[in-house]
């Protein structure tokens, strides 16, 4: 929808991409930076939280509220510095992911990634729950340790 919008209005675009993408998904012209894409297509304000200054504590409750209220959740990893820019459990860095389910018993964040593939891998390279399509799941201390930053839309 982001890269939709982005294709429809090109004053919207940054300034890197200032020509419309071949599709939708090109349109994006490269993600939503800060955020964007939540404002643009909710008209809402964001609440983002940087992971390295977010207990685990309020990270579960905030998670827990945003998911109740069905409000839109995004989270963030920054470039990796090493040569394949992917995390230690072998996530694209530099990338967004929506989160599309928090469970406050057991702890695990269950996300999107908008690619359609690319998950936590195993130490062949695997998908760890099997199948890489984009869905996964993972426990709450994991997606604080490997996320960087989390986007909340607000009421």
């Amino acid at each position: 929808a982001y890269g939709k919008y982005c294709n429809e209005h090109l004053l919207s675009r940054s300034p890197g991409h200032l020509l419309p993408g071949d599709d939708d998904y090109s349109g994006a012209d490269g993600g939503s930076a800060r955020a964007a894409g939540i404002r643009i297509l909710t008209g809402k304000g964001v609440d983002d939280d940087l992971m390295m200054f977010t207990s685990e504590k309020e990270l579960s409750k905030k998670l827990q509220m945003a998911m109740t209220a069905g409000r839109i959740v995004t989270a963030g990893i920054g470039k990796q510095l090493n040569s394949d820019n992917t995390t230690s459990n072998g996530l694209p860095g530099g990338h967004e992911y929506s989160v599309i389910d928090y469970d406050p018993e057991t702890k695990l964040v269950t996300l999107r990634n908008p690619w359609g593939e690319g998950e936590p891998k195993d130490a062949n390279g695997d998908p760890l729950d099997g199948t890489d399509d984009g869905v996964f799941t993972m426990t709450l201390a994991d997606f604080r340790k490997h996320f960087t930053v989390i986007n909340y839309q607000e009421a």
